[in-house]
């Protein structure tokens, strides 16, 4: 494997490649799509290829995975939200290979948008052992629209809403003779091994438009397609092409495209390409590097981000032109996205400017659990519905006076927390929804309250019926409790708020409690445990409570776990969140 690799790494990296763009040969569109279409494209031309080629690297990657934030619905229970259907005819792929390829379709087909399928020929095949290719595709034709510019199928569709190509808009080739592929869809890519669902992603990419149609021919530049009428035209990803980061003249002002320039190809070689487009440069505040080396490397060049400038592993390299050994990308990233809004598509949540509102959070004790100074409390909020998904959860704590501070959640997307809290001190929760086109919503925020802490002391509120025996316990709320081992005898507790918990001794002596809340149905507490476990949260209701007045009554069963040696039943607390 080292010397497969040595020469690899030197192929990928070189770029070598001879004949993978084709020469695009101009044609007339078939009538009977021009009759279907309400905006008809005016002529076709063939597209090309481009490839992605295998790298090697020392480093490891965390893995990118699958877009939750913008492109995942709630009320699709976090499954990606379908705005396209790409359908694929697969040649030669096992079955794990399939799956990796619909796992990366199923990205595309979230974020695109059209109303026409999307067709794509796909072939498991041999692209040369020692080449360096991984895969690569392209859009089968192009389509010239009236302003002048160049479409690929999929999207020329998905703008005139007609059917232009009459067999599979993509084609798309992976290399069989490739012997480290990953195929599995989890991310988590073998340092050996190369993640087909990533390399997938990239070469769908180029199938929807991500590609120039820039090109070198013996030491002069070129761009753009003729169409019938020998008129040349160029794609809106050429036009978006600049030769400074700020600035400067686009690529396509170096000549008519049709008559070779030596100083467009000194640009196209120099390093210094850009794309622009006011939606990727609203996300980078700049335009993206292009990766434009010298010599000129036909299929790569311009075709991709810089692969220094968007190094592997990062959130933005799924369209540079190497993929690394390890590194799994099964997010475009909104850089790309923006890209492809800026060629023409519409994308998920693309028109999108209404904030997503959510309602007030609610607070609920957690059980079990075993209560210190604090305590802890499950703050929870309902998912919010937006037309675009929701990305992400902000979710904030404010003790006392104190600034508000951010708590962590367990995805950017999950709808509630477990924090801990201080008794008898106050605390406020707020939480805010941010949508799949970047619109952040307003603050839903909790009163400041406070848990309350209600030793086991009879009172108005805490009413004992049957023999309760007070005795000290090390460790409890108070250093006592209260405690019966008679069947029936019953502590009611009468609280105004929204939880409540029961707080006991479990213990090798303890027995069998009921609970029941506002007279419903009792709730079997088994007090045994093999280890000795003062100020135990053993009970509370799984949900908030409704606001006001609510009763909760401790009944001793006179029973016990057939581990026990007692059935002693301990009231030391309850715990109360207004």
């Amino acid at each position: 494997m080292r010397n497969y690799l040595a020469g690899l790494f030197r192929v990928g990296r070189a770029l070598a490649l001879a004949g993978a763009t084709g020469l695009l040969v101009s044609a007339t569109l078939p009538a009977a799509a021009l009759a279907n279409s309400p905006a008809p494209p005016i002529a076709s031309t063939r597209g090309h290829l481009v490839p992605v080629y295998a790298g090697h690297s020392l480093d490891t990657y965390r893995p990118i995975r699958a877009p939750q934030p913008a492109l995942r619905a709630a009320t699709t229970n976090n499954t990606l939200a379908q705005t396209s259907t790409i359908t694929v005819t697969y040649h030669g792929f096992s079955a794990k290979a399939q799956a990796a390829f619909q796992a990366a379709v199923n990205v595309w087909q979230s974020i695109v948008v059209s109303d026409k399928v999307i067709h794509v020929n796909a072939s498991w095949t041999d692209l040369g052992s020692a080449s360096g290719i991984l895969g690569q595709a392209g859009a089968n034709n192009l389509f010239l629209e009236n302003d002048g510019l160049w479409y690929p199928g999929p999207l020329e569709e998905s703008r005139c809403h007609c059917n232009a190509d009459t067999g599979a808009e993509i084609t798309a080739e992976f290399n069989s003779a490739f012997p480290y592929w990953y195929k599995g869809t989890d991310g988590n890519v073998p340092g050996n091994s190369w993640d087909l669902e990533t390399v997938v992603l990239h070469e769908l990419g180029h199938g929807l438009g991500f590609f120039s149609t820039f090109r070198v021919f013996s030491g002069a530049g070129q761009w753009g397609y003729q169409d019938n009428t020998s008129t040349n035209h160029a794609t809106r990803f050429d036009r978006n092409e600049w030769d400074q980061a700020t600035g400067g003249a686009r690529l396509t002002s170096y000549s008519n495209g049709v008559k070779p320039s030596s100083a467009l190809k000194t640009q196209l070689t120099d390093g210094s390409v850009f794309l622009g487009g006011s939606h990727l440069q609203a996300v980078l505040g700049k335009r993206a590097k292009l990766y434009a080396p010298s010599p000129w490397q036909g299929g790569s060049s311009n075709s991709h981000l810089d692969e220094t400038r968007f190094a592997p592993g990062t959130v933005h390299a799924l369209m540079t032109p190497v993929l690394n050994n390890g590194e799994a990308i099964h997010d475009p990233g909104a850089a790309t996205v923006a890209i492809f809004q800026d060629i023409g598509w519409t994308v998920a949540g693309q028109g999108d400017n209404q904030p997503p509102t959510i309602a007030t959070p609610v607070v609920n004790i957690v059980a079990p659990q075993v209560a210190t100074a604090s305590a802890k409390v499950r703050v929870s909020w309902a998912a919010a519905a937006d037309p675009s998904g929701i990305s992400r959860y902000d979710l904030q704590r404010q003790d006392g006076a104190a600034a508000w501070t951010s708590v962590a959640l367990a995805t950017p997307t999950s709808t509630s927390a477990v924090v801990p809290v201080t008794r008898g001190s106050n605390t406020a929760f707020r939480v805010r929804a941010t949508d799949g086109a970047s619109n952040t919503g307003a603050w839903a925020q909790t009163v400041s309250a406070q848990m309350a802490t209600v030793q086991q002391t009879p009172s108005a509120k805490l009413v004992y019926s049957g023999p309760w025996a007070s005795t000290g316990v090390s460790g409890s709320f108070g250093g006592s409790v209260l405690k019966s081992s008679t069947s029936a005898a019953t502590a009611t507790f009468t609280f105004n708020g929204t939880s409540v918990a029961l707080v006991a001794v479990r213990s090798p002596s303890r027995g069998i409690a009921q609970v029941t809340l506002d007279g419903g149905a009792p709730q079997v507490v088994d007090l045994y445990s093999s280890a000795k476990k003062t100020k135990a949260v053993v009970w509370a209701p799984s949900a908030p409570l409704a606001p006001g007045s609510h009763t909760v009554a401790v009944r001793v069963t006179g029973t016990k776990n057939a581990s026990a040696t007692g059935a002693r039943v301990d009231v030391d607390a309850f715990l109360v969140w207004p």
